[in-house]
């Protein structure tokens, strides 16, 4: 699947690199994870698209809103944000079969 920059749900994020960051680096931000900056939360949904096997970009626009929305302030570090990722999306994937099941 290809997924541009214009695919991003939200349109307000910043774009300039910070000191200490370098977009360019698979190291990204490792300490640090900021939900508002353009670069780091491209580069992560991309990276989901492998990691999740995803093929529908609806499902990087539910990763974004809750990167951005529900995903508590207190998750910082780009691993730990993956890993609230995957538990996000296994539990909308969960919910997905129940609601098949039951027919909805």
């Amino acid at each position: 699947m290809e997924f541009k920059r214009s695919d991003l749900h939200y349109k307000d994020y910043t774009w300039e690199v910070t000191q200490g960051d370098d977009p360019d680096k698979r190291t990204l931000d490792r300490k640090f994870f900021n939900r508002h900056e353009g670069y780091e939360v491209f580069s992560l949904l991309t990276h989901m698209i492998k990691e999740l096997k995803l093929s529908r970009k609806e499902d990087l626009t539910e990763l974004e809103i809750y990167i951005r929305e529900e995903m508590p302030d207190s998750v910082h570090g780009r691993e730990n944000v993956i890993a609230r990722l995957k538990e996000f999306h296994d539990r909308k994937q969960v919910n997905r079969l129940k609601r098949l099941l039951k027919g909805n």
